[in-house]
């Protein structure tokens, strides 16, 4: 599959390698966005409107998400 798209989410934290974002229900996840495509994954700002597009990706010791595409939602 294409991975997994979450709308409309709220930027929590971002560092340079890493977003979390915080779901409509409170919960937060964390998406990796090292080695991204630039063109692809835009940076983001605090409190940010996202849409992610990720995928699993298997790392040792279990398996993380990575961004493969982001777009900010203008407010």
């Amino acid at each position: 599959g294409l991975g997994d798209v979450y709308k409309r989410q709220i930027v929590y934290d971002a560092t340079m390698n890493n977003i979390t974002l915080i779901t409509g229900k409170g919960d937060t996840i964390n998406i990796s966005t090292m080695d991204t495509n630039p063109d692809k994954v835009s940076g983001v700002l605090l409190e940010d409107s996202v849409e992610v597009t990720c995928i699993k990706e298997k790392i040792e010791g279990g398996e993380i998400l990575k961004a493969t595409e982001l777009v900010i939602i203008k407010k």
